[in-house]
């Protein structure tokens, strides 16, 4: 009896614990890049930011709904305080971005760009209080960490 009892155990860990350990973390896809905006995107790729900004700035969205609207205001906030050093004119924009539509799958990297630009200005105490907010508002997705349900324990 102590025998079988070992091979089921045995049995039972081979098809269910096992399998498990192999399994990688769950990564949600990217979302997908609105129509229009795939150029803007690539020409951020290739470092050549002032094509992206006039792509961007230039996007018409398509659809009733605005697809891509807040995508290409990201893409212009994104690229004045990343491409070209231009955190006032950036931080005016991903400020409204993320105020008007703060649910929006951008919204958290919106708010760490923010942050981010007030940082790269030696502009500390703002800096802080925007990640902070970071921090209140979205949480470790704001960080760009997946929540902990994501992730596999190791064996």
């Amino acid at each position: 009896m102590p025998v079988l009892k070992r091979a089921l155990t045995l049995l039972l860990l081979a098809v269910f614990v096992l399998p498990a350990c192999k399994r990688k973390p769950h990564t949600p896809p990217p979302p997908p890049v609105p129509p229009g905006l795939k150029a803007a995107y690539d020409a951020l790729a290739a470092g050549d930011y002032p094509m992206a900004l006039r792509l961007a700035e230039g996007f018409k969205p398509q659809g009733g709904a605005q697809t891509g609207a807040v995508e290409a205001e990201y893409l212009k906030g994104y690229v004045l305080a990343v491409g070209q050093g231009k955190g006032a004119a950036a931080r005016e924009i991903l400020r409204e971005m993320v105020d008007r539509n703060p649910h929006h799958i951008l919204a958290p990297l919106a708010q760490k760009t923010l942050a981010d630009s007030y940082y790269w200005a030696g502009a500390y105490g703002p800096a802080l209080v925007e990640y902070r907010r970071l921090a209140e508002i979205y949480g470790q997705a704001g960080w760009g960490l997946t929540p902990s349900t994501n992730v596999v324990p190791a064996c």
